[in-house]
């Protein structure tokens, strides 16, 4: 058979559709219940979604937030940081309580094998929809606040910090995970990944707060936790459960498995693996520079703050 023949589309998103030309418009290979049956519908939630985190954030953020740490009486930059840092939390922290509420009786979230059982028979429920969906308007939202040429009157205090160009790969990676994940109906190990990095985030986000007001004693008892949480979900947890489980259980679980649909997972999960080393390392350099001085440094991202943390 020759190149021409082969139908790429189907090849790439077989439950999206079945020739190149044509692919419907109903999604229920996908499973899904009502009311997001339906391709445009689909579109119109994520866009929707992606619209409400937008506005969302710069309502709590950058309006309510923002006054909060001025009451804290913080100077100007590390306002924007508390606004940012807390805005981070309050999702991650939400977002997590709600996928453990969906997940928590689910045989999956405890053993890797039901990642791959009966695949691709995997049923979606509405709230599930809208907690996977909800995540791919969140990190398109949040790509946008790296862009502030795009909406100039809207403060932005990430981009002041080092990483930004790991932020920018980080938000580009999860985007096209979840969205392929969703596409191949990989939700399963898809939501496990969701748990995992929004735990360890609530303790960095929660930390970072703290030490922005000037609460150190407890800001370093949450970043121990962070520390913690983050080696056990995101450099054991992260590829034993899912990248392991894709070499180990996906090949042999999965009935007539395409080849290119793990490849391209096991690539994606690699690169926000080797981004989650690189983070850990500059977790141990943290570590070790307050060792070293016998106190916890600033955010390590942060390209030029002082360690002034009010105003005079």
């Amino acid at each position: 058979m020759g190149y021409e023949n082969i139908d790429l589309v189907s090849l790439a998103f077989p439950l999206l559709g079945q020739n190149a030309t044509q692919p419907p418009k109903s999604l229920s290979n996908l499973h899904l219940l009502p009311p997001w049956n339906d391709l445009y519908d689909l579109g119109a939630f994520f866009v929707a979604t992606f619209l409400a985190w937008s506005l969302a954030r710069v309502l709590i953020a950058n309006i309510l937030l923002t006054n909060v740490a001025k009451w804290f009486g913080l100077r100007r930059s590390y306002q924007e940081k508390f606004a940012e840092s807390m805005w981070f939390f309050l999702y991650y922290f939400s977002n997590f309580m709600f996928g453990i509420c969906l997940l928590y009786d689910k045989p999956h979230l405890y053993d890797s094998r039901y990642f791959w059982y009966n695949y691709p028979d995997h049923h979606m429920s509405p709230a599930f929809q809208f907690y996977y969906i909800s995540q791919l308007g969140f990190y398109v939202s949040a790509l946008l606040f790296l862009f502030p040429s795009l909406i100039p009157w809207v403060p932005n205090a990430r981009l002041k910090h080092k990483d930004r160009t790991i932020m920018l790969i980080h938000h580009f990676v999860t985007i096209a995970l979840v969205a392929f994940s969703f596409g191949l109906n990989y939700v399963r190990i898809g939501s496990f990944v969701f748990l995992l990095h929004d735990f360890s985030d609530i303790f960095l986000e929660s930390a970072k707060s703290l030490h922005y007001i000037d609460k150190d004693g407890i800001a370093h008892v949450g970043f121990v936790m962070f520390a913690t949480s983050f080696f056990i979900c995101r450099i054991v947890l992260f590829p034993y459960r899912t990248t392991w489980s894709i070499y180990s259980n996906g090949y042999s679980l999965v009935e007539d498995p395409i080849w290119a649909h793990f490849y391209i997972s096991l690539f994606l999960l690699g690169v926000l693996q080797l981004m989650n080393i690189s983070w850990f390392g500059l977790i141990l350099r943290m570590i070790f520079k307050g060792v070293e001085q016998g106190k916890m440094d600033k955010d390590i991202r942060s390209d030029s703050d002082d360690d002034t943390v009010k105003e005079d």
